[in-house]
């Protein structure tokens, strides 16, 4: 049996930490932030055995991530009336509610737990968790209510409601949040305490007494006497030791300074506090895990009830950094890799900032370092330098004391001195005798003090033992036990959190040079992605590191497969660089005595021959087989590592060879591209895809989101699924705040998760920019934002209860059938006056669904949001510069694309041939595709997307020509 805590994600603007109590076969989560589903998939933490989910308030940052979760579950679910347990503080059952019409949560019933006072709330065989109720005392009610809570009568600890989604009792819970009115913030503290556990059983001392027979020794497990054949009574004290008490462990949570005192006053913790009275403490925690914010952990209030718990409590802080920067670790590992495979493909497709991008020319550096320090060393070592020949013939271990060292060092500095003229002697004769003498020499001169050092050392450990003193340690075996690797990162993360606490003292010393800061215990650490604390097995019990360790490794493996890419595009390069010169001797040779050839050699000149363009084509293609053949032969002669390099080579070769026409022809077009940028510049400055998914997130596509650079002061949004503004976060680094103030329009396209969910969270960073900017709201306006009413609905609702969005505009889908009206007469549709005309379609997927044409400059952008094709959409689109158009279903899945109503890729490119759209851009991928080949597909002036691809009115002729080729170099490496 085996229980541990892991953290899940790192505490920065992308995501925030979660906590994850495991057992064999049950998870339990603590808080539930944006992308924690797919963290599950990236690390496979075992959600699927997810039993409870435990809230400590109702924020953003706690249940932003719930309604992908619950889908998610819900859809994986075999079992239809398995039932999921969601415990929060005050008016967390009208939140679960509201969220789950919005998600269209099916397959659990969710029994909700509402906490009102301090109580136990779960109780098990092994495991017990208390909740502890916080209170907002900056609030104006807080004195009533606490009253209120002094003179009640009722003992009503917690409310329960229970929600079967699949009947309509959740109608009945949402009428009543139109009335809430959150004046009483809460925070819920959990303390999770175990039960003793049964001693070893110990089979050796069983065997001695003739315990052998599996039926006895159950016997024995249940705590009941044994009477043997040879009439021998064992008692269950006589083969099974003592029961073993696990220390518990407490989570808090600090939003802010108002908490503050009602944590310190708080009476549950007074078992495990020193005090004054008090000096022994009762229990102990083995751990406390915190997420507060940067301004408490500075308190020297916070830091002197801190320092009250036993000095064996481990500290681990979970606090949050900067929202707004990029941030150094990452969370999302198969993204990261993926994005550097893509950045080496094509840099200007797929920009990567600085701080994510894999340096392989660092490395190069460095390890030449390495390989000229060995070298030198090697060097002294022939020359005969004398101090590397005795340290190269040393016979002794490594662990010898400081005093036999000097010793060595003094006799060399003599024998140096006294013969000098011996050594003269030796350079004449030769470096060889010279070498010979001085490893003698070196060896006599050991050998002499060896006995001297030795009787040192002897009366130096008698005296080191005199002085010592022994302590007594009354724990339980091995809780204190860790692995060296474990140890040395342990004490890397103390240093860490010391050096950051030093910065923060220097900074508070200046403004307050007169106070002096308390020092945090020395068990205080930063929580890391992945980082565990196990309770059980007691061997283990303590900090764990492997999954941190296997992460590093990964991280070099992946790396080394970065840089075998890297080398094979470079040989690749060459390759083709070669293979165009031969061609052009070639064509020039045949060009003096054949006409036929001369024409070949005119293509090739850029010249344009419509006529012979798909006869040329053809020959192109079968000479290229041809040389190609040729190299293959070659290269089998020389093994079979250059042979497969040499297969992809041909490979890609082939599929380069089907656009030569097309590479010719844009030389011939120069003028005509430069005009069509000019014209595409005047429609929109960049696309950057937030999300390429569908349904729920994987590791490498997150779910649907486009953000649109109109002009240089206004950007859109079309779509905003979960994780948006972490994907905002990585692509545009610390650049977010430009980008994310000139966010002035958000269009959902219908009331499914995997468009929204990313809203609130959105809105809400872009609030809190202007906020730290200018000191208040006064002169704030808010993005518009358009999509279905009851996404509307549910962010009132939910902020009724956050408090945390103070200005919020949203406006149905049908108030932009009169466009041109609300812009004249509306200001807050001003903004709008960048498009000539906005044209919504209705879509063929759920109720309310939409696509988008958006008229700029007489050119067309067109989305197709989710749906199946349409005619309204093609006609309304017609003759578009860009489709942006979904593609959930591969043809072979055509019944499932029927069922769910949704478009298939070959029905999107019939959809871009009718609408005549000049470049048709493919999204909204099922998970089920997340490796497979789509190349067959594609054509002139029709590419995929990616996560974080940015396309430009430059970069965009070269979506065509990557897609073709990218999925297979992908898939190999």
């Amino acid at each position: 049996m085996r229980i541990w805590l892991e953290i899940v994600g790192n505490s920065n603007g992308v995501t925030n930490s979660s906590l994850l109590l495991c057992f064999d076969k049950r998870r339990f989560l603590f808080n539930c932030d944006e992308g924690i589903h797919r963290l599950s998939k990236e690390y496979k933490l075992g959600f699927s055995k997810l039993k409870g989910i435990f809230l400590t308030q109702i924020t953003q940052t706690q249940i932003s991530g719930l309604g992908n979760l619950l889908f998610s579950l819900g859809i994986q679910s075999s079992k239809k009336n398995t039932n999921m347990h969601i415990y929060g503080p005050q008016h967390t059952i009208p939140m679960a509610t509201s969220l789950c019409e919005v998600t269209s949560h099916r397959g659990h019933k969710l029994i909700i737990h509402e906490q009102l006072k301090s109580d136990i709330i779960l109780q098990e065989k092994l495991f017990r968790i208390r909740s502890i109720v916080l209170r907002d005392r900056k609030m104006e009610n807080y004195k009533d209510n606490n009253k209120e809570n002094e003179n009640s009568t009722i003992n009503q600890t917690q409310k329960v409601c229970t929600l079967d989604l699949e009947n309509s009792s959740k109608n009945l819970q949402a009428k009543s949040i139109e009335n809430i009115q959150n004046k009483d913030r809460k925070s819920l503290i959990y303390i999770v305490q175990f039960n003793q556990l049964k001693g070893r059983f110990n089979s050796e001392k069983a065997k001695q007494l003739g315990l052998t027979e599996n039926r006895d020794i159950k016997i024995i497990y249940r705590g009941e006497n044994v009477t043997l054949k040879n009439g021998n009574i064992i008692k269950p004290t006589d083969v099974i030791g003592p029961k073993i008490d696990v220390p518990p462990f407490a989570i808090i949570d600090i939003p802010e300074h108002s908490f503050l005192n009602e944590l310190i006053e708080c009476k549950e913790f007074d078992p495990f506090i020193r005090t004054k009275e008090n000096k022994q403490i009762v229990k102990e925690f083995s751990s406390m895990f915190y997420w507060i914010n940067n301004e408490i952990l500075l308190d020297d209030r916070f830091r002197e009830w801190i320092i009250k718990f036993g000095p064996k409590t481990k500290h681990i802080f979970l606090n949050k950094q900067n929202e707004f920067q990029l941030p150094t670790n990452i969370s999302f590992r198969s993204s990261f890799f993926y994005r550097n495979k893509l950045n080496l493909i094509d840099s200007k497709l797929f920009p990567i900032n600085k701080k994510h991008l894999i340096d392989f020319e660092e490395e190069k550096t460095i390890n030449e370092k390495k390989v000229l320090t060995k070298n030198n060393n090697n060097n002294e070592n022939e020359n005969g330098n004398e101090n590397e020949n005795v340290k190269i013939y040393k016979n002794k271990n490594k662990n010898k004391d400081e005093n036999e060292n000097e010793n060595k060092n003094k006799n060399k500095k003599q024998y140096v001195s006294e013969n000098k003229g011996l050594v003269e002697e030796e350079e004449e004769e030769g470096e060889k005798e010279m070498i010979d003498l001085n490893k003698k020499k070196a060896f006599q001169l050991e050998e002499k003090n060896e006995q001297e050092n030795e009787n040192k050392n002897e009366t130096q450990k008698e005296q080191e033992k005199k002085g010592k003193k022994q302590k007594t340690k009354k724990t339980n075996s091995g809780i204190e036990k860790n692995n060296e690797r474990a140890m040395e990162i342990t004490k890397t993360l103390q240093q860490e959190i010391k050096n950051w606490h030093k910065v923060n003292q220097l900074d508070d010393e200046n403004e307050n040079s007169k106070k002096k800061k308390i020092k945090l215990p020395t068990e205080s650490y930063f929580g890391k992605n992945q980082m565990r604390f196990y309770f059980i097995p007691i061997k283990q019990f303590g900090f764990d590191f492997t999954q941190v360790i296997k992460m590093e490794h990964q991280y070099e493996i992946q790396k080394n497969g970065l840089a075998a890419l890297k080398i094979f595009l470079n040989d690749y390069e060459n390759v083709k660089k070669n293979e165009i010169t031969n061609e052009k001797k070639v064509l020039t040779e045949n060009n003096k005595n054949n006409e036929n050839e001369n024409e070949n050699v005119k293509i090739y000149k850029n010249k344009n021959y419509k006529k012979n363009e798909n006869e040329n084509e053809n020959k192109n293609k079968k000479q290229y087989e041809s040389e190609n053949k040729d190299l293959m032969e070659e290269k089998k002669e020389k093994g079979e590592e250059e042979e497969e390099r040499c297969n992809k080579v041909v490979i890609n070769k082939i599929n380069e060879n089907n656009n030569n026409t097309y590479f010719n022809n844009e030389k011939n077009k120069n003028n005509f591209q430069k005009n069509n940028t000019k014209q595409l510049e005047k429609l929109f400055q960049e696309i950057v895809f937030l999300g390429t998914g569908s349904g729920v997130p994987s590791t490498i596509r997150n779910v649907s989101g486009i953000f649109i650079r109109i002009t240089k002061k206004f950007n859109i949004l079309l779509d905003c699924g979960e994780g948006s503004y972490g994907q905002l976060l990585t692509f545009y680094g610390d650049k977010i705040k430009k980008h994310l103030q000139n966010l002035k329009f958000i269009w959902i396209s219908h009331l499914h998760a995997d468009h929204h969910l990313g809203l609130m969270k959105m809105l809400k960073m872009r609030e809190t920019l202007y906020l730290n900017q200018f000191g208040s709201l006064d002169d704030y306006k808010s993005p518009l934002v358009i999509g279905p009413a009851i996404i509307r609905k549910f962010i009132n609702s939910i902020n009724r209860i956050t408090n945390e969005l103070t200005i919020f505009e949203m406006y149905d889908h049908e108030i932009l059938n009169n466009f041109k009206k609300i812009i004249n007469n509306d200001q807050n549709f001003t903004i709008l006056k960048k498009f000539q005309q906005i044209i919504q379609v209705p879509m063929l997927h759920a109720n309310h669904s939409y696509g988008i044409v958006l008229i700029r400059n007489d050119m067309k952008l067109v989305y197709s949001g989710d749906g199946m094709p349409t005619k309204e959409l093609i006609s309304a689109g017609m003759n578009s510069q860009i489709l942006i158009h979904e593609s959930t279903f591969n043809e072979s899945n055509q019944q499932l694309a029927l069922k769910y109503n949704h478009s298939t890729i070959k029905e999107a490119l019939e959809v871009s041939k009718n609408m005549n759209a000049k470049w048709l851009i493919l999204t909204h991928f099922s998970p089920r595709y997340q490796k497979k080949d789509f190349s067959q597909f594609l054509k002139e002036n029709i590419g995929l997307a990616f996560d974080l691809i940015s396309i430009t009115p430059k970069s965009i002729t070269r979506v065509d020509k990557i897609s073709q080729t990218l999925h297979q170099l992908l898939n190999d490496f």
